[in-house]
């Protein structure tokens, strides 16, 4: 079999048609699994529509999910909230936009998730939030908090007129670049300050053992900056300076868990990577360390 897949995938032609079919196959199914929890809900009241949620395993996404809910838990209490992942409703050729349309009614809201989904640089979110805006121009809606940046002008334009015409958003942004960003493109709409909603989780824990070392939290995808490499050789200059026993491998913030698992699992899974995190004094995230020679990307990054 994976012969047969190595075969398929190393030819040009052969590769487009199999993505093109995955990509129909996985949509399919989601639409699927969407449309049957949209035909079984029931309205008591008003409703949140959590748009945009966690659908793959990185560990800060799931996190940020993961308060979210809890946020909208304690705050919302007597309101109903249903969850949309971003390929229900674009990229996809089963969009599910105007069932949310027809779903929506005067008084719910549309939270989307938080995080560096206002941008060019990839994923469908930010053509996710537009879509949304386009069929719901008079919804009240909450970003939650964002990092932003586009590498295209144009796309900037159009993303700050679509969210400048909306008559009921409030925009947060999640650092000081942002925020400063946010409010030279988003000038006719309310915008303002506001910190990752994971920090909602600092106090929540406490560890009882001791603490030692500096783990490198290092990213594994398209964003790495630094090779491995280059990474081992800071490790080691850490170690000559005395910085105490520094672990030789490092973390990922991807986790090998299941975005679409039980919450109860998930709560678990976190909970049990967060003790694992708090038995270093220092997290490094090594995608930091270039930051003062790359401004752009200075706010993206949180410790």
């Amino acid at each position: 079999m994976n012969k047969i897949k190595k075969l398929i995938l190393s030819n040009p032609i052969t590769k487009r048609i199999a993505l093109a079919a995955r990509h129909f196959q996985l949509s399919y199914k989601l639409f699927i699994k969407t449309i049957i929890k949209l035909k079984k809900f029931k309205r008591k009241g008003k409703v949140i529509f959590y748009l945009g949620i966690p659908a793959h395993s990185n560990l800060g996404d799931l996190a940020q999910g993961m308060c979210i809910r809890r946020w909208l838990k304690k705050h919302y209490q007597e309101r109903q909230v249903l969850e949309m992942e971003t390929n229900a409703l674009v990229n996809t050729p089963f969009s599910l936009l105007n069932k949310l349309a027809e779903l929506y009614k005067s008084g719910d809201m549309i939270v989307f998730q938080s995080g560096y989904t206002t941008t060019d640089l990839g994923g469908f979110a930010d053509e996710m939030h537009r879509a949304v805006m386009k069929v719901l121009p008079n919804a009240e809606m909450l970003m939650l908090p964002q990092t932003i940046f586009f590498k295209s002008n144009d796309n900037e334009k159009r993303t700050a007129e679509c969210y400048n015409s909306m008559k009921h958003m409030l925009f947060l942004a999640r650092d000081r670049i942002s925020f400063g960003m946010a409010k030279q493109m988003f000038p006719d709409i309310p915008v303002m300050q506001f910190p990752d909603i994971v920090t909602t989780l600092i106090g929540n824990y406490s560890f009882n053992y001791s603490r030692d070392g500096i783990m490198f939290c290092c990213r594994d995808d398209g964003e790495k900056y630094y090779s491995d490499e280059e990474i081992l050789s800071l490790i080691n200059k850490c170690e000559s300076h005395g910085c105490g026993a520094v672990p030789a491998e490092s973390g990922d913030s991807a986790a090998a868990y299941g975005a679409a698992a039980d919450r109860a699992g998930l709560r678990v899974f976190l909970q049990c990577r967060v003790g694992g995190h708090g038995s270093v004094p220092v997290l490094y995230p090594a995608r930091l360390l270039h930051e003062p020679l790359c401004h752009r990307q200075l706010h993206q990054c949180g410790v």
